[in-house]
C-alpha cells in the first residue's frame, strides 16, 4: 500500500521540508523551499567565499570582490542565481581564469522589495554537464551604495567618542542579499576568509578568526579566516575606533575606548 506524508520544519521560518514516501518507509523525494532566497540550493551551493573589501567611510560604500566557490548538485541547471539587491553595482563576474561570464539582474518586484533582485550568471554550456557533481568558482567584483540594509554607517557625532564615524553590519534574517551577492538562506553554509582594507585609524573585526594585520600610511588592512561553515546572515563586519579587553581565557569584548 502506497501512502505519502508531508511535514513542515521551519528554519527562521523560511524552510518547508516536504518528504513523500512509500509504505516501506523509503523517502521517494525531498523537496527543499525558501521562499524568501531566489537560489537553488538543490541545484548547487557556496562552500567558500574569499572576500576582498575596501571600507570607505567618506562615500559610505564598500568595494569589493567575492570569490565563490560553488558545489553543483546532481540536479542539471544552466544558470547559478544569487540574492542581490538594487543597493548593489555589479561590475563584473568572471571565472577562475579571469574570463567574463553571461548575467542578468532581475528587476526588483516592488509587493516584495525585501527580497531584491535575482543575479543569475550563466554557466558556460561545455560546463552544464561535465561539471555536475564538481566545483565551479565565480568572481564577482562589485560595490555597495547608500541604500545598503545590511551596513550602518554611524557619523562621529554618533559615537562615543565623537572623533571617528563607525560602521557595523546587520544581516539576519535576509540583508546580506544587501551586503555581498550571495545564497541567503540558512540551509546554505559556507566558509570564508576575508582581506578587509580601512583608515589607518580604525580597527576592523569580523565573524571570523583574525589572522594578521599589515599597516600603510593612510591604510590597514586586516585578513580573517572562518573554518567553521556558516549560513549568509552570520556573516559580520565592525570598523571603528575600538579596542578590545579580554574577560576569560576564550571570550574578548570590543568596544569604544571611551
Amino acid at each position: 500500500q502506497l501512502y505519502t506524508s508531508a511535514q513542515k520544519c521551519t528554519l527562521g521560518s523560511r524552510m518547508a521540508f516536504i518528504t513523500t514516501e512509500t509504505g516501506n518507509n523509503d523517502k521517494q523525494s525531498i523537496q527543499q523551499v525558501d521562499k524568501s532566497s531566489h537560489s537553488d540550493p538543490n541545484a548547487y551551493a557556496v562552500t567558500h567565499l574569499e572576500w576582498d573589501a575596501d571600507v570607505n567611510f567618506q562615500t559610505r560604500s564598500i568595494h569589493a570582490k567575492a570569490k565563490y566557490d560553488i558545489k553543483l548538485g546532481l540536479k542539471s541547471t544552466d544558470e547559478i542565481r544569487l540574492d542581490s539587491s538594487s543597493s548593489l553595482i555589479i561590475h563584473s563576474i568572471t571565472d577562475s581564469e579571469s574570463c567574463k561570464m553571461n548575467y542578468s539582474l532581475s528587476t526588483c518586484d516592488l509587493s516584495k522589495p525585501h527580497l531584491g533582485r535575482c543575479l543569475s550568471i550563466i554557466i558556460p554550456s561545455s560546463l552544464r554537464t561535465s561539471a555536475l557533481g564538481k566545483t565551479l568558482q565565480i568572481v564577482i567584483e562589485y560595490e555597495t551604495t547608500e541604500g545598503c540594509s545590511a551596513l550602518q554607517w554611524l557619523p562621529s557625532s554618533q559615537t562615543a567618542g565623537g572623533k571617528y564615524p563607525y560602521l557595523f553590519t546587520q544581516c539576519q534574517a535576509i540583508h546580506a542579499r544587501s551586503l555581498i551577492p550571495c545564497m541567503d538562506c540558512p540551509g546554505v553554509k559556507f566558509t570564508y576568509e576575508a582581506r578587509v582594507t580601512t583608515p589607518s585609524w580604525a580597527t576592523s573585526v569580523m565573524s571570523a578568526l583574525s589572522k594578521s594585520t599589515t599597516s600603510s600610511e593612510s591604510t590597514k588592512t586586516y585578513l580573517f579566516e572562518q573554518r567553521v561553515p556558516i549560513p549568509s546572515y552570520l556573516l559580520a563586519l565592525a570598523v571603528g575606533q575600538i579596542e578590545s579587553v579580554d574577560i576569560s581565557p576564550r571570550c574578548r569584548v570590543w568596544a569604544e575606548p571611551s
